[in-house]
C-alpha cells in the first residue's frame, strides 16, 4: 500500500456523519453573542473569536506565566503561552481528522488556560486554599469565563470580548462537567448535556500536549533520565525503539526528540481513531446526539489510555514532585497567600480600579482576580515592593520591637541584633539562587538564596557573622514589611 492510500484509507475511516459538527452557521444557536452584532463579510464567527482571544491582554499575558519550569531555567522551556500554541496545533489536526470545527476548535484551544494565575498549578492550589476560608473556591476555567465576560476592554459597544455561545460553553466544559445545583449562574450553558466534540477534544489535546512537553522539558533540565524513562514509561520505550531503529547512529538527544514525536503521533492518532469508533459505536449522527450521549466520545483507546496514565503518574511521582520543583511550588504558595492575606486585610493597597469593585463583589473574590491576573514577575515584583518576613522573639518567645534578638522565622533561621535599622534584598533572589555575597541571612520565599543587610546610614552590606537590630517602630505585630527595598546585586 503506498502512502497515499493508506492515508486515504485512514481518512475514510474516521469520516464523522457531517451533523456531529458544529456549523459555521451565523445563525446557529452557537455562534449567537450576548450583543447582537452584525455578520462579518468574510470571517465566521468562530475565526472572529479566535481573532478576539489573540488579541486579548490575558492572552499576552501567557508568555509570563509558568508551565511546569520557571524562566530562571531556561529561556527554552515552556512558558503557558507557548503550551497553549502547542495545544491549539494538536487539537486542530484532530479537528480536521475528523471533519469537526477547526475553527472552535482553536478559539477554545487558544482561550482554555487563560484563567490561570502565576506559577501554575501550584498558584492556582494556593488562591483555591485562600479563598476557601472566605467559604469560596478558584477555578481557572471559571475564572476564564469572567475574563472574557468581563475582565477584557477592548470595544466600545460591550463589556468582555462577547465570544460565540459555543466557546464560551467550551470554556466552562471542555475539562469536567459543572453541576447545575452548585453552579445556577452557569445555566446558559447546558449544564445537562455533553458539550459539544470541538469542546471534549481540548482537554485531551491539552494532555497530549503536556505529556510529551514536559518530558522533554524534564530531559533538558536534567530532571529526567531517558534509561530510566523507557524502564518505566511504556509508550516512551516503544518510540524510543522505533527512533533508535530508524536512526541507529543518531545522538541520545536527537533520539530523544524523534521518540517523542513518535510518542505524540501515537497519542493523537489513537485519540483520532478512538472517538471516530465511539461516534459510530454509537449511532451518533447529529449535534443532539452527541449532547445527549451518555458519555464523553473523545476518548483513548482502553490500551493507549492505560499507557497515557502510566506516563502522567511516572511525571507526577518523578519530575512534578521533585526537590527543585517543590521548592519552586512552595515559594509560590508563600507568595500567593501572603499577598492575597495583605490585600484582603488591606483593600486600599489595591488599585482604584479594583477598590470599586469590592462593594459589589466582596474582597476576597476582588483579591483573587487581581492575582490571577498576574504574571510570575508582576506578582514577584508586588511581593518584594512589600516583602513579609514573619518574625519570632527569640529570647523573650514573643515579638517586640524595642529590642532584644529576632530570628527570620524559616527553616534554618538568622540571628538579628546590633545596630542597622533596614535590610537591602536581591529583588531577583528567585532568579539569582547563587548570590555572590557569602551572607548568613536565608530567604524565607528560596532558602538557598541569600538576603544581603545593610545599615541604612551607609548601605554598608554585612555578610558572615554581622547582626542586624531591626528597629521597625512601626511595622503590625508578627510581621516586618520591608517597604523600601533596593536592588543588592549579585
Amino acid at each position: 500500500m503506498t502512502a497515499s492510500s493508506a492515508a486515504a484509507a485512514f481518512e475514510n475511516a474516521l469520516v464523522l456523519p457531517p451533523g456531529c459538527s458544529v456549523p459555521d452557521d451565523v445563525e446557529g444557536l452557537l455562534a449567537r453573542r450576548e450583543h447582537p452584532e452584525a455578520a462579518h463579510p468574510y470571517r465566521t464567527p468562530f475565526q472572529r473569536d479566535r481573532a478576539r482571544v489573540i488579541h486579548g491582554r490575558a492572552f499576552r499575558r501567557l508568555a509570563g506565566k509558568t508551565q511546569v519550569f520557571t524562566h530562571r531555567y531556561s529561556d527554552h522551556f515552556r512558558s503557558r503561552l507557548t503550551h497553549t500554541m502547542e495545544v491549539a496545533q494538536i487539537a486542530r489536526a484532530i479537528a480536521n481528522a475528523l471533519k469537526l470545527n477547526e475553527d472552535m476548535t482553536e478559539a477554545l484551544a487558544l482561550v482554555h488556560d487563560i484563567g490561570h494565575p502565576p506559577f501554575g498549578h501550584a498558584g492556582e492550589r494556593a488562591l483555591d486554599e485562600a479563598m476557601r476560608g472566605f467559604g469560596l473556591h478558584f477555578d481557572h476555567n471559571l475564572h476564564a469565563l469572567r475574563i472574557v465576560e468581563y475582565f477584557e476592554v477592548r470595544y466600545a459597544a460591550f463589556r468582555g470580548l462577547n465570544l460565540t455561545l459555543g466557546v464560551r460553553e467550551g470554556i466552562v466544559k471542555h475539562s469536567r462537567d459543572y453541576s447545575a445545583a452548585e453552579h445556577p449562574e452557569l445555566s446558559a450553558y447546558f449544564l445537562d448535556q455533553r458539550p459539544p466534540l470541538e469542546a471534549q477534544l481540548i482537554d485531551l489535546a491539552d494532555e497530549i500536549a503536556y505529556l510529551t512537553a514536559d518530558t522533554d522539558d524534564g530531559i533538558e533540565a536534567g530532571m529526567l533520565n531517558a534509561g530510566r524513562l523507557r524502564e518505566h514509561v511504556r509508550i516512551f520505550d516503544h518510540s524510543l525503539r522505533a527512533a533508535e531503529r530508524e536512526y541507529p547512529a543518531a545522538a541520545e538527544k536527537l533520539l530523544c526528540n524523534e521518540a517523542l514525536k513518535k510518542m505524540l503521533n501515537t497519542l493523537v492518532g489513537d485519540l483520532i481513531r478512538e472517538t471516530a469508533r465511539r461516534v459510530k459505536a454509537g449511532g451518533v449522527a447529529t449535534l443532539e446526539e452527541v449532547r445527549r450521549s451518555p458519555q464523553r466520545l473523545v476518548a483513548f483507546s482502553p490500551e493507549v489510555e492505560e499507557l497515557r496514565h502510566e506516563a502522567k503518574q511516572y511525571l507526577y511521582a518523578t519530575l512534578y514532585s521533585g526537590e527543585e520543583l517543590q521548592r519552586d511550588q512552595q515559594e509560590a504558595a508563600t507568595v500567593v497567600r501572603n499577598l492575597f492575606a495583605s490585600w484582603v486585610n488591606d483593600p486600599s493597597l489595591l488599585p482604584p480600579a479594583y477598590q470599586s469593585q469590592v462593594a459589589g463583589h466582596g474582597v476576597a473574590r476582588v483579591v483573587a482576580d487581581y492575582i490571577a491576573g498576574m504574571t510570575d514577575n508582576y506578582i514577584l515584583q508586588q511581593y518584594a515592593g512589600g516583602l513579609f518576613l514573619p518574625l519570632r522573639d527569640g529570647t523573650a518567645g514573643e515579638t517586640s520591637y524595642g529590642g532584644g534578638r529576632y530570628v527570620l522565622d524559616t527553616a534554618k533561621g538568622a540571628d538579628l541584633g546590633g545596630t542597622a535599622s533596614t535590610l537591602v534584598i536581591d529583588l531577583n533572589f528567585l532568579y539569582h539562587p547563587s548570590c555572590r555575597y557569602n551572607s548568613q541571612w536565608q530567604c524565607p520565599l528560596a532558602p538557598a538564596a541569600n538576603i544581603i543587610a545593610a545599615p541604612v546610614h551607609a548601605g554598608e552590606r554585612l555578610g558572615g557573622e554581622d547582626r542586624v537590630d531591626l528597629r521597625a517602630h512601626h511595622v503590625p505585630r508578627n510581621e516586618l514589611r520591608l517597604g523600601d527595598t533596593r536592588h543588592g546585586g549579585a
